[in-house]
This record gives C-alpha cells, sequence and structure tokens, in this order.
C-alpha cells in the first residue's frame, strides 16, 4: 500500500510465444524466468497483491509455486495480437467485480528479469508524487547494441536493421555514409 491506497503487480505470461514456447517458465540461472518478477513483487512492501495472469496451466503452476496468485485469462487476450491494455483493462474490471480495486497497477512483464526494487520504487513515487500527475510510468534502459549496428533476418538473409544503416562500418563512424 502506498499512502493508504492499494497496489496490483500483474505479471502477463501468456503460453504461446512462437520465438520461445513457453520462455516465462524456462529456466534461467536455476529458477523459472517468471519467478524472478514474482519473487521481486512479492518481496516488495508497496505490492498488495501479485497476480499472473495467463491462459497456461503450466504457467500457473509455476506461478503458484513462487506464490503469485493466478488469474486465467480468456484466449481472446493471449493471441499474437492481443494489447497489454486489453488484458489491463480485463484486470480492472476483475479486481472491482472482486471489490478489491486497486488505485495503482504495476504491469510487470516476466522477460524483464534484472528489474530492480529500485526501479518499481521509482516508478511509484513518479506515480505518487502529488504536484506530478502521470496517468503511467514507465522504465527503459540504454541498448548495449547502436541500432545502426545491427541486423535482422529477412527471407534467411541478414540485412540492416535500419535499412539506410550499414552495421560494417566501424562503431565511431557516421553511420549515414554507405559504401
Amino acid at each position: 500500500m502506498i499512502k493508504g491506497k492499494r497496489v496490483v503487480a500483474l505479471i502477463p505470461a501468456r503460453g504461446g510465444s512462437k520465438s520461445i514456447p513457453l520462455k516465462n517458465i524456462k529456466p534461467l540461472a536455476g529458477k523459472p524466468l517468471i519467478a524472478y518478477t514474482i519473487i521481486l513483487a512479492k518481496k516488495m512492501q508497496e505490492i498488495d497483491r501479485v497476480i499472473v495472469s495467463t491462459d497456461d496451466q503450466r504457467i500457473a503452476e509455476v506461478a503458484r509455486k513462487y506464490g503469485a496468485e493466478v488469474s486465467i485469462r480468456p484466449a481472446t487476450l493471449a493471441e499474437d495480437d492481443s494489447l497489454p491494455i486489453d488484458v489491463i483493462r480485463y484486470h480492472i474490471k476483475k479486481l472491482k467485480e472482486e471489490k478489491d480495486p486497486a488505485e495503482y497497477m504495476l504491469y510487470l512483464e516476466p522477460t524483464c528479469p534484472l528489474r530492480t526494487e529500485q526501479d518499481i520504487a521509482q516508478s511509484l513515487i513518479l506515480l505518487t508524487h502529488p504536484k506530478r500527475k502521470y496517468h503511467s510510468v514507465a522504465t527503459f534502459s540504454e541498448a548495449e547494441l547502436n541500432p545502426h549496428r545491427a541486423w535482422k533476418i529477412v527471407n534467411n538473409s541478414p540485412i540492416p536493421f535500419i535499412p539506410e544503416a550499414n552495421p560494417w562500418l566501424p562503431s565511431k563512424s557516421s553511420q549515414k555514409r554507405s559504401n
């Protein structure tokens, strides 16, 4: 709770990932990926409830093992093109139906296992600051690889991630120059 207002952590974890099936429960350094987010959220005294939103019973089982509540969401909210805002709205409605609405909801994706207590605490400070009227906040980190130096695979061939970039140039060179 923050200033008498409830805080819910919502952790989205669908089972249908195409790139890495069931990635949210794949082991990472000895624990399922989702465990890092659950453990962190459960550790924070500001967070009143930790809810994993999933469509998959295997993910639900792991989430419960690490102490999270589980909400099985409708299949329509677990499609490749399902939007996070629709998942959030669904759970806001469910919380109201349970007569447990939260003033603040943290949307903590499990694919960010290096998130820290400080990241969450700073977000909550911004959200609850009386002189700032933010409706939402997000955390970002600097990319380790400049996108001008990155590649993507299209039709089994590597092409520059940014079409006008030349990833072969030395990192200190102008990215607008091409060979």
